[in-house]
């Protein structure tokens, strides 16, 4: 029998140690796992509530929410605030509506702060008081609520211009901006584009459009659109301009979706697609007349003057496209048009909730 050396022992003995060592860690961590997922799993009561609120059973929502604002849950506060002001398990009554706002907005729930500040502001609910609404506003911005950090900058940048409210205002849309809100970095980009409260500076204001573009915001994209087209302000670039206007058009901006028609039309930024400008056109047209415009504002009134100089109306480009397409390219694009009507409706904004 072949004895091996003490070092060879020792190494063996290591070994399993080592072994038995590890596997008693990995049952301790897989335990150790087990019971967090096990703890994560039991939804706590505002969960319960949420999901309720979530699934439309507003009576089962508002009988756990009323249970946790009694006990002083200001996110539970908020809701019994929404559903109070919105109908959702109980009456319409704006006075508990004010009541469990106010409460939560003076435990510190951010939305509540924002929501105060709003009805401060415009009056609603509450005497207009622009003081109360800045106070409100301030609060749930350093709460870190971004949409109250843009409210507040636009409050100092409509009242009387002065060096401190001017900066006031950057100083909150930066705040906002750095935390990627879109219309923050959007009206940031703005303001350097126009240079009227700050020095010019069109490298940070094609950063900050960029970077709101690339995160969803229309006007952003719109914009881009336009200056990247028309070079006035960044360098001449079609291919970025078609790109832009139509992240916007499929995003259900009619004025992008009109653009898009131009530019296959023109073959500006893209090849030449007479079937394509159609469809575009049409579907913007027929986005324009959700609103009930007047016949006379679509077809004689939106005039494009910064494409090369032209102008010309709606209804004359559609009916100069008519006139290129073949019978069967007509068909296939009305048949283009209606799916993007469908797929592309005019975009409506959506208040903070």
């Amino acid at each position: 029998q072949r004895w091996t050396s003490n070092r060879e022992r020792f190494s063996a003995g290591y070994f399993r140690r080592y072994v038995l060592g590890l596997s008693m860690k990995i049952n301790i961590a897989l335990f150790l796992i087990s019971l967090l997922v096990a703890m994560n799993s039991a939804a706590s009561p505002y969960d319960d509530a949420l999901t309720a609120y979530n699934n439309g059973d507003y009576s089962k929502a508002f009988t756990l929410f009323n249970a946790l604002a009694e006990n002083g849950n200001s996110d539970a506060q908020f809701k019994l605030a929404i559903m109070h002001g919105n109908a959702q398990g109980v009456c319409k009554d704006d006075k508990k509506l004010m009541y469990w706002l106010k409460r939560a907005a003076d435990n510190g729930q951010p939305k509540a702060e924002y929501h105060l500040g709003f009805f401060y502001r415009y009056g609603f609910g509450l005497p207009k008081d622009i003081e109360q609404s800045k106070k409100w506003f301030s609060r749930s911005a350093n709460h870190g609520n971004n949409d109250s950090a843009l409210a507040l900058a636009n409050i100092y940048l409509e009242e009387k211009e002065t060096t401190e409210n001017n900066n006031l205002a950057i100083k909150w849309l930066e705040v906002a901006a750095k935390n990627n809100h879109t219309d923050s970095m959007h009206n940031l980009g703005v303001i350097y584009l126009k240079g009227d409260i700050v020095e010019q500076n069109l490298n940070e204001s094609e950063k900050l459009l960029l970077n709101s573009a690339k995160n969803g915001n229309v006007d952003s994209q719109n914009l881009l659109g336009y200056l990247y087209g028309s070079g006035s302000n960044f360098s001449k670039n079609y291919k970025q301009s078609f790109y832009w206007y139509k992240q916007a058009a499929m995003q259900g901006s009619r004025d992008a979706q009109y653009f898009i028609g131009i530019l296959y039309d023109k073959g500006i930024g893209v090849k030449t697609n007479y079937i394509e400008a159609y469809a575009w056109l049409k579907c913007a047209e027929k986005n324009w007349k959700v609103e009930d415009f007047s016949k006379k504002y679509i077809d004689e009134s939106f005039t494009i003057s910064h494409v090369k100089n032209e102008e010309i109306t709606f209804k004359e480009r559609i009916q100069n496209l008519e006139e290129k397409l073949s019978k069967t390219e007509l068909n296939q694009a009305i048949k283009l048009a209606d799916s993007y009507y469908d797929k592309y409706p005019y975009m409506t904004f959506i208040p903070a909730k």
